[in-house]
């Protein structure tokens, strides 16, 4: 630092200028079996999973869940630290509303929504084509969130009405 000031600067303004990663995904997990709520109320669903599909069911809770994809239809639904990592959209949401706390997704497109709401908090979106699909007018409440797209962070913060592109 002392004997050459000038190259330690260009390094170090190099290195906080670069383009941050975004956040990696947890270790690979063996999520073989499926899970599926239709109709019912007061369901918990935890441990890892292929895919969870939730019909029309309220006051379910997915807690430290990890699994591949997640499709919610006319229901209630509470996630607290759930991982979705996919080669797909990861989250299709349909005339829900969905509340999450904790956790991220690592997909392509992270989510599909209609007509839904989703409250997220400490949520991260790593998508490497588009972080959302809307096909009916949504709406996210986003607090100490972000959205990635390839290499490009963008913070999630406020009310995001999402409209079809």
């Amino acid at each position: 630092m002392a004997s050459e000031p000038a190259a330690l600067l260009h390094a170090v303004r190099r290195f906080l200028e670069s383009a941050p990663l975004p956040p990696i995904a947890q270790a690979p997990f063996s999520g073989a079996r499926t899970a599926r709520c239709s109709h019912e109320t007061e369901r918990v669903f935890e441990g890892d999973y292929e895919h969870i599909e939730i019909e029309r069911c309220t006051r379910v809770l997915l807690r430290n869940v990890r699994a591949r994809s997640l499709r919610v239809v006319e229901s209630q639904l509470e996630l607290s630290h759930v991982e979705l990592v996919s080669d797909r959209v990861a989250l299709v949401i349909t005339n829900s509303h969905l509340k999450w706390t904790g956790g991220a997704i690592w997909a392509p497109v992270c989510m599909e929504t209609t007509n839904s709401q989703l409250d997220v908090m400490g949520f991260a979106c790593v998508a490497s084509q588009e972080p959302f699909m809307v096909r009916s007018s949504s709406r996210i409440v986003a607090s100490v969130s972000e959205v990635w797209r390839g290499r490009v962070k963008n913070p999630l913060h406020g009310v995001h009405p999402l409209q079809p592109d």
